[in-house]
């Protein structure tokens, strides 16, 4: 195979076709291991789950705009580019794409729900909203993630997010977008 196309000894879901981050994938899971952290996956379009190796402790989809519910239903459905991942799947979504029976869906297929609480983006999409909505949809439970950055239009900073003094708000110290 040239450089193009690799299938990694360590893990054959895990196929990369371009310039990927896959080649420090294994490094990245050791040093989050090594501090005692989860190490996983995130696909900024839903249909690259695929590449996310299972032997990652997650792979997390991003669904949010145009054709990552898509290329997420058709890796469930088994007509994708690759397999879903054997490590547990999540997605990060703002709801704005995906209804009831999509969300039905994702939960049969053993998706966690990780809702996009950035009220520094929408002041609306407070932790309790967007969890509150999840579950409206039929997630039996959920994840806020809390945007903690400055608004990205305005460089207003984050507001506080009181809740995380009573329930846990997801949290990481790095990303490794797929």
């Amino acid at each position: 195979m040239d450089d193009q196309t690799r299938v990694h000894d360590e893990d054959p879901d895990s196929q990369t076709i371009g310039e990927y981050n896959l080649d420090i994938f294994p490094d990245f899971v050791e040093v989050f291991h090594q501090k005692g952290m989860l190490a996983g996956g995130w696909s900024t379009e839903g249909g690259s789950l695929y590449l996310v190796p299972s032997y990652a402790d997650l792979a997390i989809a991003e669904i949010e705009g145009p054709g990552d519910f898509d290329g997420v239903k058709n890796l469930i459905a088994g007509s994708g580019a690759g397999p879903l991942p054997s490590c547990p799947l999540g997605t990060v979504t703002n709801f704005s794409t995906i209804d009831r029976d999509d969300v039905k869906l994702l939960v049969d297929a053993g998706f966690t729900f990780l809702p996009e609480a950035y009220a520094n983006e929408n002041p609306l999409q407070t932790p309790d909203n967007m969890d509150r909505l999840a579950r409206s949809l039929g997630c039996p439970s959920s994840q806020p993630v809390a945007g903690v950055y400055p608004n990205p239009v305005t460089g207003a900073p984050a507001p506080p997010y009181p809740q995380a003094a009573t329930w846990p708000l997801a949290d990481y110290l790095g990303e490794y977008v797929i």
